[in-house]
């Protein structure tokens, strides 16, 4: 189990051999673990450390749109015999919603998929019962939830392991 820190802007984790590492390298070095290569991605700044991480470690395509990198995810995997899913960075709030369509296709059709989003700054989460505090900030969490396997919101506080990104072993 892994136990995280937030540092001022920069989000690390730390393990019991002492070893710190960014969460945005942790969640792409889990990934590379089970054989992804190449990802697809539109840069966004909520999402700069996850391109960063990414952008040193895997091979990335860049699209022109959510809903593209969402798709070319899509056809990693089934190009991949859906051995391997697909990997999809966006950025947060609109990148978000963009994403929806293809990923509801990709759901639909039992296609193994990852969507890594940016989210807000912790300081700019809504605290105050409004719609929305800032232009980036949507629900992801409760958006998604009808149309993954999983999707959870990462909070600084809480720990994280490989338990969080366990992959099925067959298609459903």
């Amino acid at each position: 189990m892994l136990r995280c820190l937030h540092p001022g802007f920069s989000l690390l984790i730390f393990s019991r051999n002492s070893v710190f590492m960014q969460i945005a390298d942790f969640l792409i070095s889990v990934i590379r673990s089970i054989g992804v290569t190449q990802g697809f991605s539109l840069v966004g700044g909520m999402a700069m450390h996850l391109n960063r991480a990414a952008g040193q470690n895997l091979e990335i395509i860049y699209c022109n749109h959510e809903q593209a990198v969402v798709a070319a995810a899509d056809g990693y995997s089934k190009a991949s015999d859906f051995a391997l899913p697909g990997l999809a960075i966006v950025t947060s709030g609109p990148g978000v919603t963009n994403t929806v369509t293809s990923l509801a296709s990709a759901y639909y059709d039992s296609v193994p998929l990852i969507l890594l989003a940016g989210q807000v700054k912790t300081a700019d989460v809504n605290h105050f019962g409004v719609r929305s505090y800032g232009a980036q900030e949507v629900p992801h969490h409760e958006l998604l939830q009808p149309i993954t396997k999983l999707s959870f919101t990462y909070h600084p506080s809480s720990a994280v392991s490989y338990t969080h990104l366990t992959l099925p072993t067959k298609r459903i």
